[in-house]
């Protein structure tokens, strides 16, 4: 009988997250194409700066009686956050807070995840990883995200629910900032949070962070034209970024932020050659 299977309890209630970072396919088929490795350098310089934050943070954490595990493979990212108190509150908001840095610098670098946040039973050590909320978090991946971001389970949407009404007003609650429902119902990680930081005069949204996640995305939009189940990604990142800065300026951070040009993102129609009685659309 093997160590594992001597304990009572093996699979414990945990928090976890599958990524999958998006574009990891295309670099392959441009070095088989090109014979040229700098595509591959410049993903491996971001994917293994971003990981090792994770760990850093990681440690950090597990200084103050927290401990998660992260595993990679490939291009996917799976992170296991057990729960030790009654409501995961603070479990959720580590988890949440690293995913959105992570998230975050490999954006500005110009790749962009996809993943699923499950709540459920899960066992992780160095050779396996079991478990319904793996299984969860995989299927919030593959099948509800869509777009270049991490929805949640019911579960874990439920718990957020609950951790808003400790607050009053509730829209003062930290989670009402971590997290957005999308226009198709879904509860996404609020990754661009990230980029307000602190700073000697208070809380402060980076520019260079916002600007560098406009030009990716700006970039990705001119050069996925003719590719649409891709250039719709981007898309939803353009409309994702103008909330965000519309967003801030409502909450009193000023900046000079540039919003992703609104003619690059349009998904109205129009005629091929335009009457002078169609409608002028305005753009969003």
């Amino acid at each position: 009988m093997t160590e594992a299977a001597g304990n009572a309890e093996l699979l414990c209630d945990s928090l976890c997250v599958f990524l999958d970072i998006l574009g990891f396919t295309e670099v392959i088929k441009r070095i088989e194409e090109t014979g040229s490795e700098e595509d591959f350098a410049r993903l491996h310089e971001a994917y293994s700066t971003g990981i090792a934050q994770l760990h850093t943070s990681r440690s950090d954490r597990g200084t103050r009686g927290f401990q998660w595990e992260i595993r990679t493979f490939t291009d996917n990212v799976f992170l296991s956050f057990p729960l030790s108190s009654n409501d995961g509150e603070v479990e959720l908001g580590f988890l949440v807070e690293d995913v959105a840095r992570f998230q975050l610098h490999l954006a500005n670098r110009g790749y962009f995840t996809r993943g699923g946040l499950s709540l459920g039973r899960n066992f992780i050590d160095e050779s396996m990883i079991f478990g319904p909320a793996l299984v969860e978090a995989y299927q919030l991946e593959s099948r509800m995200a869509r777009d270049p971001r991490i929805v949640l389970g019911p579960t874990v949407a439920e718990l957020v629910q609950q951790q808003i009404g400790y607050y009053d007003p509730p829209h003062s609650a930290p989670q009402n900032s971590e997290f957005l429902r999308d226009a198709d119902g879904q509860i996404f990680i609020n990754y661009l949070e990230a980029a307000i930081v602190d700073t000697d005069n208070g809380p402060q949204l980076n520019m260079e962070m916002m600007e560098a996640h406009r030009e990716r995305i700006e970039a990705g939009l001119r050069s996925n034209v003719a590719t649409p189940q891709v250039w719709s990604k981007y898309r939803w990142l353009a409309s994702y970024h103008n909330w965000f800065l519309d967003s801030a300026f409502e909450h009193g951070y000023t900046h000079d932020a540039t919003f992703v040009d609104h003619s690059l993102a349009a998904a109205h129609p129009q005629r091929i050659h335009r009457s002078p009685h169609d409608p002028e659309i305005e753009e969003d």
